[in-house]
């Protein structure tokens, strides 16, 4: 199971902090500039590789304290009025994450064949 969040540039390290959480921080991880997937943005996407309970905990984290708030303004009819904080990155859809994800394992494909073709394997 996996899931590709997308990460404004101005977000990048509240992300990092997310990465470092206890059981998001033991899943497979990799973050990639978009200029370095061949699109045209300045966002950092993240691939987070694991268990089903590992990726609902960064989907929460990477909601940041949207839902709270929401939940909150509901609750308080005098904070109604307040814009709620932007989420820290978007989990891409299935299609979008799909995409992605396929970059980055050939990236790390050819990674790997580099490495094999120096050291003669």
């Amino acid at each position: 199971m996996y899931a590709v969040f997308s990460v404004e540039k101005n977000n990048i390290g509240k992300a990092d902090e997310i990465l470092k959480d206890d059981v998001v921080s033991r899943q497979s991880i990799a973050v990639r500039d978009a200029s370095a997937l061949d699109i045209d943005s300045e966002n950092r996407y993240i691939l987070i590789e694991g268990n089903e309970q590992a990726i609902k905990r960064a989907e929460e984290l990477f909601k940041g304290i949207v839902e709270v708030l929401k939940k909150s303004l509901e609750a308080v009819e005098e904070k109604a009025e307040e814009e709620p904080k932007k989420e820290i990155g978007e989990k891409l859809s299935e299609k979008e994450a799909s995409e992605i994800y396929d970059k980055i394992k050939k990236e790390e494909e050819n990674v790997a064949e580099g490495v094999g073709f120096i050291f003669g394997e």
